[in-house]
């Protein structure tokens, strides 16, 4: 799987229950910012950021860059740089001190993007077809725990 967003909150906590996947990679995050959102349960939360992945990538026009927010922390904010080139999109992790997680609405970031964005340590640059990144995106939505 090139790409998907999954939750498992069989762990019992808010903390190291969300992991985002690139390609070979998994970063492991926290859902509490998900969970303290507008009293919404975190699922439907997930999928008001996955249903934002899709509309971004819907109105990405080739040439254009967009980043997908993954991880909301006290210090900073994770984030899925997608450069588009025709029909490929590539897809690279990674993080940014500003906006810090509390700033940064799951359910509403907009147009919002990293002020300082950097790749992650070791992280790798992905491509991935347009389709296949939107179907993946669908399919991390499917595969929430409900």
């Amino acid at each position: 799987m090139s790409l998907s967003l999954r939750w498992d909150p069989s762990r019992g906590t808010s903390h190291h229950d969300l992991f985002l996947d690139v390609g070979e990679e998994t970063y492991r995050c926290d859902s509490y910012y998900m969970a303290i959102e507008e009293d919404r349960p975190t699922v439907a939360v997930l999928e008001a950021v996955l249903a934002q992945w899709l509309r971004s990538l819907d109105a990405l026009a080739d040439g254009a860059t967009c980043f997908w927010p993954y991880d909301w922390s006290d210090e900073y904010t994770g984030w899925v740089r997608v450069d588009r080139a025709g029909d490929t999109l590539t897809l690279h992790a990674g993080w940014s001190p500003q906006p810090a997680g509390y700033e940064l609405s799951p359910c509403d970031y907009g147009t919002l993007e990293p002020s300082d964005w950097r790749p992650r340590d070791g992280s790798s640059p992905v491509r991935i077809s347009v389709e296949e990144c939107a179907s993946a995106i669908r399919d991390s939505v499917r595969r929430l725990p409900r």
